[in-house]
C-alpha cells in the first residue's frame, strides 16, 4: 500500500512540478497578480479585442519559451503541450499550481547563490497567463500576434533558458531492455558498454534519457579501463551484473549522473570531463518498483568538447555516511563535513537524499571571511534533483571548509516516509533508506594539484566509511 501512495505521490509531483522553466522571479511576488492591464483602465467591464489574452498571441511564446524542453513528444515530461487542445486542457492545473508556488519546480531558496537556468516565471508571466485562463482560455489567431507579446515574454526569459545542446557525437543505449519487477527492493544493476574509442575523449556534456522514468530512482556513469566491470558481467546470464555497495571496480574518471528533475549540464568552453581511450563506460541503474512490470531501455548522449581542454573536472563527494535517524525523530538533522586541500573552481554541486529529508543547507566556510551559503533547498523533494550550476563559477581557496546539513522526518507526519509506523533509518542503497551527500563538479589550478583532491577526497570518504561500520544497524539508542 505504501508503495503504491510513493508511486502516486511521484506521479502526481512529476505532473504539478515539470510545466514550466525559466525565467526569474521577482524577489517576494509570490501570488498571482490580478490588476488589470494598464490598456482595461478606461473601462473595466470592456474587453475589446486588443486586450484579449489570446493562445496563439501570448500563451504559446510563452509555453515554447518555458515549458517545451520538457513537455514535447519524446519529452521528459509525462503529457505535452505542443498545441492549442493541450495547452487549454491543461489550463485550470496549471494555474493552480502556480498560484500555489508549485510550479515551476525551483527548490532552491533566495539565500543560494545565483544559479543558472532557474526555473521560475516573472510576475507578468504569472498575470498574463491567469488572465488567459480567467478570459476563456482564446485560441486566437496564428498570424495575427497580440501587440503585447514582447512585452509579456520577457527577454529575460529567453535569456535564462537552457541552451540545446544540438547533435550528440556519441550515443550509447543499454544492450537490451531491462525488466523491473512490480515488487521487491531496489535494483542496482551495472552494464559495461565498449566506448570503441581508439583516442582520449574529453566530454563537455552528457544527457541521459530515461526508458521508464517511474523506475529510474537514478542512474550515475563512469569509465572502467581495468576491464573489470566487464568481466563481472560475464559472470551472470542478464545484461550487466547486480551489486550493493559500490561498483566493484575503481572508475578511471566518473562521469556524474542523473536524478528525476535533472536536466543536462553543458561545462564552460575548455572546461572538460576526460574518458581514456579504449574505456568501458560504466552506466549503474537504480531502478525502484512502481507496482507494475516495466521494460526499461534508457540510454544516454555524449556530447564532445570543441574547444582545446584546459582544465579537467572532477567529482569530489562530501558525505557523512554514519547517518543514523531514530523512528518518530520529526526534526534530525545530520552534517557533513570537508576541508579543501588546495585551490578549486565549482561548476556544479548537486545534493542527493531520499524520502525523510526534508532540507538541506551547503555552506562554505572561509578561515578569514566566514560561511557563504551556496545551496539551500528548504522543502527537499526526491523526485526533483539535479546540478545546480552557478552563474559564476565559484572559487574557493584552499582550507576552506565545506559543510552540509541534512534534516530529516522520520515521523509519521511525513507523507513521504516509507516506514509506517516510523522505524529506525540508515544510510542504504534501497530508497527505503536514506542518504545525504553532496556532489562538486570542480576543477585545480594545476593537474598536480588534481591528482592531490581526488586522493584525498577519497581517503576522507574511505574514513567516513570505516567510522560508519564501527556503528552497525540495530536499536538506536536514545539521545
Amino acid at each position: 500500500m505504501m508503495r503504491e501512495l510513493t508511486y502516486c505521490l511521484s506521479i502526481i509531483a512529476a505532473l504539478s512540478c515539470l510545466l514550466f522553466s525559466g525565467a526569474h522571479i521577482a524577489s517576494g511576488q509570490t501570488g498571482i497578480s490580478q490588476q488589470p492591464d494598464a490598456a482595461d483602465s478606461s473601462d473595466s467591464n470592456t474587453h475589446n479585442l486588443a486586450s484579449k489574452r489570446t493562445y496563439h498571441g501570448e500563451v504559446e511564446p510563452l509555453l515554447r519559451a518555458h515549458c517545451l524542453e520538457c513537455h514535447r513528444e519524446g519529452g521528459l515530461a509525462p503529457f505535452s503541450l505542443e498545441g492549442f487542445a493541450q495547452a487549454k486542457a491543461h489550463a485550470l492545473t496549471s494555474l493552480q499550481m502556480i498560484q500555489q508556488v508549485s510550479m515551476p519546480p525551483w527548490p532552491p531558496s533566495a539565500r543560494s547563490l545565483p544559479l543558472q537556468h532557474e526555473r521560475c516565471l516573472t510576475a507578468n508571466e504569472q498575470q498574463l497567463f491567469a488572465e488567459w485562463v480567467q478570459q476563456g482560455r482564446l485560441a486566437g489567431h496564428p498570424s495575427l500576434p497580440s501587440d503585447n507579446t514582447i512585452s509579456a515574454v520577457t527577454p529575460q526569459t529567453i535569456q535564462t533558458k537552457r541552451p540545446p545542446l544540438g547533435e550528440p557525437d556519441a550515443v550509447f543505449e543499454l544492450p537490451s531492455s531491462f525488466e523491473v519487477p512490480a515488487e521487491g527492493d531496489d535494483i542496482y544493476l551495472y552494464v559495461p558498454i565498449p566506448t570503441g574509442w581508439a583516442k582520449d575523449q574529453w566530454i563537455q556534456a552528457i544527457e541521459f534519457e530515461p526508458g521508464v522514468a517511474s523506475v529510474v530512482h537514478h542512474a550515475s556513469f563512469m569509465a572502467d579501463t581495468s576491464g573489470t566491470a566487464r568481466e563481472m558481467d560475464a559472470e551472470t546470464k542478464e545484461m550487466g551484473y547486480r551489486r550493493y555497495g559500490g561498483s566493484g571496480f575503481t572508475a578511471s574518471n566518473t562521469l556524474g549522473g542523473w536524478a528525476p528533475g535533472a536536466q543536462p549540464m553543458a561545462f564552460p568552453p575548455g572546461i572538460a570531463r576526460k574518458v581514456d581511450r579504449g574505456a568501458d563506460l560504466v552506466l549503474q541503474m537504480h531502478y525502484h518498483p512502481s507496482g507494475r512490470v516495466e521494460h526499461d531501455r534508457s540510454r544516454i548522449k555524449i556530447h564532445f568538447a570543441k574547444e582545446p581542454v584546459q582544465k579537467q573536472v572532477v567529482e569530489l563527494i562530501m558525505a557523512n555516511l554514519d547517518l543514523q535517524i531514530p523512528a518518530n525523530r520529526a526534526s534530525h538533522r545530520h552534517v557533513a563535513e570537508y576541508v579543501l586541500p588546495v585551490d578549486v573552481t565549482i561548476y556544479g554541486i548537486a545534493p542527493h537524499a531520499h524520502q525523510v529529508a526534508t532540507s538541506v543547507l551547503i555552506e562554505a566556510i572561509d578561515f578569514e571571511t566566514g560561511p557563504t551559503i551556496l545551496l539551500e533547498i528548504p522543502r527537499w523533494n526526491m523526485n526533483w534533483q539535479q546540478v545546480y550550476v552557478p552563474r559564476a563559477p565559484l572559487t574557493l581557496r584552499g582550507g576552506t571548509r565545506l559543510r552540509t546539513t541534512f534534516v530529516y522526518n522520520n515521523s509519521s507526519s511525513n507523507p513521504r516516509n516509507p516506514h509506517q509506523p516510523p522505524q529506525d533509518i540508515f544510510w542504504g542503497e534501497q530508497t527505503s533508506d536514506e542518504m545525504g551527500v553532496v556532489f562538486f563538479d570542480a576543477t585545480t589550478n594545476t593537474p598536480e594539484d588534481l591528482k592531490f583532491l581526488q586522493w584525498h577526497n577519497q581517503n576522507r570518504l574511505t574514513a567516513s566509511r570505516e567510522e560508519a561500520a564501527r556503528h552497525p544497524r540495530g536499536k538506536i539508542e536514545a539521545q
